[in-house]
């Protein structure tokens, strides 16, 4: 199954970009869950996936609202196994709901490391090496969850959901929006009680 395609080395350079958020939380987040309350664990088209057991902890925490989440550019944990046919030859629509916020969070990521190794020669340039070192690899780790998070708040300015709606303003942020429009209509049949 492929839900994109690329070139390999240009597949190479978004890991590079995403290696922080992925290997400080989005991979081990994945793999804990997978422990703990997961069905399997695979590769799906560059990204690291667990689906939930349907009788466990995140299917029934999560599972009503949720279909799945993209913890960092190249992990995904997917809920709502029990409508997911094991035999599916075509992605399903929340596969690529969760694949096109994998996009988001590679884009996200590609700026931030850009400009993480603006900073970094700037810093070098001025001799604060150890300014090098922290502030470049906080700016890197998270830009991920910087643009989710400002994805988030720019709705709720907009006045985009709120506190105590259903998904408050992250329903209402472009990231969202975008991502149930590309996976549409299938996406929709998981959701329909939400609206």
């Amino acid at each position: 199954m492929s839900l994109g395609q690329s070139k390999r080395w240009t597949r190479a350079f978004l890991y590079v970009a995403s290696f922080l958020p992925d290997v400080l939380y989005g991979w081990p987040v994945v793999l804990f869950c997978r422990l703990a309350w997961g069905q399997d664990l695979r590769w799906e088209d560059g990204a690291l996936r667990c689906r939930a057991r349907e009788d466990g902890w995140l299917e029934r925490t999560f599972g009503e609202k949720w279909g799945g989440v993209t913890m960092s550019p190249h992990a995904i944990l997917y809920m709502h196994v029990r409508l997911w046919p094991e035999d599916a030859e075509e992605p399903m629509g929340i596969q690529r709901h969760e694949h096109v916020h994998v996009e988001q969070g590679e884009a996200a990521q590609l700026a931030a490391f850009l400009e993480a190794l603006v900073l970094l020669v700037v810093l070098l340039i001025v001799q604060e090496p150890v300014w090098a070192t922290v502030l470049p690899a906080l700016l890197w780790g998270t830009g991920h969850a910087r643009a989710s998070g400002a994805a988030n708040a720019a709705a709720f300015l907009r006045g985009e959901g709120g506190v105590g709606e259903y998904g408050g303003a992250y329903v209402g942020s472009h990231a969202e929006e975008s991502a149930r429009a590309l996976a549409a209509p299938e996406h929709d049949r998981l959701h329909d009680r939400d609206e």
